[in-house]
């Protein structure tokens, strides 16, 4: 609260542990957000976020301000996040801005579901809201998208378990959609028709104390239960005709059901959770004890990743494009057998590959810690690059799972399916994955090309370096260096000497005229010396098999000319040897055999 801004970063993983004094300060936390930089912004949202999962009433005398950041694409998934939990708390607060979530929606059709979600809950305040949300409800059902008809339809159901005759109105538009392509949309148009034919009938059937039919849910199982007749990670679906309640219970189920399924496009959980949440699967009038039983063919039975893909396409694609202009994607991975346990490694790629390009005969690795992270990203950057939903047939999801069964006693308790449809990774996973890289340099040889929307190395970012840092097509450098020399690691002193790097080595002039001098070849990697992730080096290192050397330069334009040109020749040297160096040290893991999980790698 004194413009130490900066601290509003670590305000949501201080939230889960102690939410009392943040409670106690919203209002003042509203008050500065406009003084914040985007990413200290960002950090108020979310916790903002958590508060309206437990508080949405202290709120609500803010809605206005936040609707200030819709037309940011940054922050609007993150105040439409909190919209709706607010919303399915109390949608009376949302009336009087149902119009500016409209025309956001015209602007950025990313953020449609969301918006039909609160639209959606406005409609259940009285007959009147309702009539007007399915009015917007229906002029939505255009788009083509099935993930977002999904949604539109459940919302439609969920108004007409309330508001009986509305349903009518609307039903003939809704038939349209029954030749739809997503099997979700025609089973719901079918559910929406059975409701219709129910709600118009002018007198009921004669029913026995027993059984009456007046409703159908939907029971969606998944995974491999005892006696199953299909494969583990196959859904099966099936309808169940069940006596009719009253009507509070009806309006009653309507709200819990919307409560249920808030938040599964953009914080996915696992399938079983999910599709037993899925509002889809709850219809009016849903009474237990009953022993009437019809059960109706069944639906083709469905893959759970490729129903978990189709169900969150648009949230997957708008997680990567956010997250590859911060954190790099590899292009492919191996299992390392090392000495006592089995690791990942991670092959990252100039995504230029210019004529000097520093990689482009190879790749930059990274023997990653956090597998768990990094496949789950692979899968995700996968789907979105996809333009339809992966399944677990698919060859590059096979390959995933390899990797992963490989690593299955390293992993824990977390099964593949479990990994790939739980919720994407948290922030403090995304900064784990920074400091990962940054452990490795990653960032001393790349950066992001924003023009591009790729990551390059600094060579084919910066092709007008060549001139300052290549004669002749070859790296060269000179000038005096401080080099850390000394017996014993607690006496070394900065000694002057002077260096060139011409060629294929290095060159230093001592004080008697001799000459001492460094292949490149043997060369292993050179570094930036920083204190902390965001300090300025202020030295470099040289790594070969036996010895590291530390120089420092005069200033940082000096150490970043000779880390670049080190890059360079220690690349041109190293290019002819990368890829047998990568077929002898990575090993491959091929699709699933019954004998894989058996065998040495």
């Amino acid at each position: 609260m004194k413009d130490n801004y900066t601290l509003c970063r670590v305000l949501p993983q201080i939230f889960s542990q102690n939410s009392g004094p943040i409670m106690n300060h919203v209002h003042d936390l509203v008050k500065i957000i406009d003084n914040c930089e985007t990413s200290e912004k960002a950090s108020l949202l979310q916790v903002f976020g958590l508060i309206a999962k437990q508080k949405p009433k202290i709120l609500e005398p803010h809605i206005p301000k936040f609707c200030e950041y819709l037309p940011s694409a940054m922050m609007a998934p993150l105040v439409l996040l909190m919209f709706v939990d607010m919303a399915t708390a109390n949608p009376t607060a949302f009336v009087n801005h149902v119009k500016t979530l409209k025309k956001h929606v015209e602007k950025q059709p990313n953020f449609h579901i969301q918006i039909i979600q609160v639209i959606g809950a406005v409609g259940t305040i009285d007959e009147s809201h309702g009539q007007e949300s399915m009015e917007y409800l229906q002029s939505q059902l255009s788009v083509t998208d099935p993930t977002i008809l999904q949604v539109v339809l459940t919302e439609m159901r969920a108004l007409s378990l309330i508001y009986h005759k509305l349903l009518g109105q609307h039903i003939g538009e809704i038939n349209k959609l029954s030749q739809n392509g997503a099997s979700g949309v025609r089973m719901l148009v079918q559910l929406l028709k059975e409701d219709n034919k129910k709600y118009s009938a002018k007198e009921k059937e004669t029913r026995s104390v027993s059984s009456q039919t007046e409703g159908t849910v939907t029971v969606i199982t998944v995974g491999n239960p005892p006696n199953a007749p299909f494969p583990s990670g196959m859904v099966s679906v099936r309808h169940t005709v069940l006596p009719p309640s009253n009507m509070s219970s009806q309006q009653s189920l309507g709200k819990s059901s919307r409560t249920s399924t808030t938040n599964i496009r953009d914080r996915p959980v696992s399938p079983t959770s999910t599709f037993m949440s899925d509002r889809m699967s709850i219809n009016s009038g849903i009474t237990t004890g009953s022993n009437h039983t019809t059960i109706f063919p069944s639906e083709p039975m469905r893959d759970v990743v490729q129903h978990f893909c189709e169900k969150h396409m648009a949230s997957i694609k708008h997680f990567i494009d956010n997250l590859s202009a911060r954190i790099p994607l590899p292009v492919k991975c191996g299992i390392i057998n090392g000495r006592h346990k089995r690791y990942v490694r991670l092959n990252f790629q100039c995504s230029s590959s210019g004529a000097q390009c520093l990689y482009g005969g190879g790749y930059f690795s990274l023997n990653t810690k956090l597998p768990k992270t990094w496949i789950h990203l692979m899968f995700l950057a996968l789907q979105a690059k996809s333009s339809s939903a992966l399944s677990q047939q698919d060859a590059e999801v096979v390959d995933l799972k390899s990797y992963w069964d490989a690593l299955r006693v390293e992993r824990g308790v977390c099964g593949f399916l479990t990994l790939l449809t739980s919720s994407f990774p948290y922030a403090r996973d995304q900064d784990a994955l920074l400091q990962e890289l940054h452990s490795v340099r990653y960032f001393d040889v790349f950066e992001f090309n924003a023009a591009q929307k790729h990551w390059a190395c600094f060579m084919c970012n910066h092709p007008e370096k060549m001139s300052e840092l290549l004669q002749d097509g070859n790296p060269v450098m000179a000038g005096q260096l401080k080099e850390k020399k000394g017996r014993w690691k607690f006496l070394k002193r900065w000694k002057t000497r002077y260096f060139t790097l011409s060629g294929a080595h290095i060159t230093c002039a001592k004080s008697d005229s001799r000459k001492e001098m460094l292949p490149v070849s043997k060369i292993q990697s050179v570094k930036a010396v920083r204190k902390g992730i965001r300090d300025i080096p202020k030295a470099f290192e040289i790594f070969t098999e036996d010895q590291t050397y530390v120089f420092k330069a005069k200033g940082r334009q000096n150490i970043e000319q000779w880390v670049q040109c080190l890059h360079i020749a220690v690349s041109r040297a190293q290019r002819r040897d990368t890829e047998p160096e990568l077929r002898e040290t990575i090993i491959p893991v091929m699709r699933p055999r019954p004998s894989l999980l058996d065998t040495k790698l």
